[in-house]
């Protein structure tokens, strides 16, 4: 499990059913993972919005969905498009992420040259987990 999927996981229980912010919690969490609230990885907006996005949609078992995010974000549009996927053929879970990212661009009809950044490790994370509904 990568450290942002580390921290996905970590907001996701201390948020469910609880009432805390998923945005803040992201932050706090971040900076216990990464050992610092200034570090450049702690700071990564690729994988925060794939998780805000998902919790927006209301694909993260229980947090409720809400306007976290824009529905124009390519990051969130990245992470439905990857649940889409594994719903449809939950072996995508277990293929290479670099497999499930390609099917994700070729899906969404966006050019090859993009560079994963932790996008599908939190979506197939979570997945495995039973996170995502």
């Amino acid at each position: 499990m990568s450290k942002f999927s580390r921290v996905a996981v970590n907001v996701i229980n201390r948020c469910r059913n609880s009432g805390l912010n998923v945005e803040d919690e992201w932050d706090n969490q971040c900076a216990i993972v990464f050992n610092s609230s200034s570090s450049s990885s702690a700071n990564k907006p690729c994988p925060r919005n794939t998780f805000l996005g998902l919790c927006d949609a209301g694909h993260i078992v229980g947090i409720p969905s809400g306007n976290r995010i824009s529905n124009s974000n390519v990051n969130k549009r990245y992470a439905l498009e990857a649940v889409k996927l594994l719903k449809a053929d939950p072996t995508y879970s277990s293929c290479t992420l670099e497999r499930l990212w390609s099917k994700v661009l070729e899906n969404l009809k966006l050019g090859t040259n993009k560079v994963q950044n932790q996008q599908m490790s939190i979506v197939r994370d979570l997945w495995e987990q039973g996170l995502i509904r």
